[in-house]
């Protein structure tokens, strides 16, 4: 080990262990090894992430803090719409490691994820899960009828999805009321 820059030295119960080239990296490695149990107490020490080795997982309140006004008024208006119903949070650190967000939050209802987002201080992306390609007309319906504000939101951010979904919706309704139209506008 000596050839390799590893120097050990022992003063009673103690053994020291200095990397020459860096003679701190065993502090740095007893620090994150010394962080409290947590979920991503490893995951931390792996990616030897002193930031946030001791930093606790934070709410989606936290999070809002670091995020644009424009951001934060739609996971407003997500968690306004998700209030009444028993829906849980779970956030998730990304750090940067498998995508550009640092952070993942779902709403889960039921034991499914239905809704979430992926944030940064730069970057936002609004997820919804149908979990199956027929709720998706169900979903807009009611997204319509609650809350028409965040409708026209989502229809503004995505408006060829929200065309051809109204165009189905309208052929829908028309063939079952016998003609007439109907649906989004």
């Amino acid at each position: 080990m000596t050839k390799q820059g590893i120097r050990v030295s022992e003063n009673g119960d103690t053994v020291r262990i200095v990397y020459g080239e860096y003679p701190q990296m065993m502090q740095g490695i007893a620090y994150l090894c010394k962080a409290p149990e947590s979920k991503y107490k490893w995951m931390n020490f792996l990616r030897l992430d002193f930031k946030n080795a001791y930093s606790p997982i934070p709410s989606v309140e936290d999070i809002c803090k670091t995020l644009s006004a424009e951001s934060v008024e739609a996971v407003a208006k997500l968690d306004n719409n998700l209030s009444e119903l028993n829906v849980k949070t779970r956030i998730k650190p990304l750090r940067g490691i498998v995508s550009d967000f640092k952070w993942k939050v779902e709403y889960v209802y039921k034991g499914k994820n239905i809704c979430g987002f992926y944030a940064d201080h730069e970057y936002f992306m609004l997820c919804i899960y149908f979990n199956h390609f027929q709720n998706i007309n169900g979903f807009a319906k009611i997204l319509y009828e609650e809350d028409y504000d965040l409708f026209q939101w989502f229809k503004k951010q995505f408006p060829d999805f929200f065309n051809s979904l109204c165009q189905a919706v309208r052929t829908g309704v028309a063939a079952r009321a016998g003609g007439g139209g109907g649906g989004f506008r």
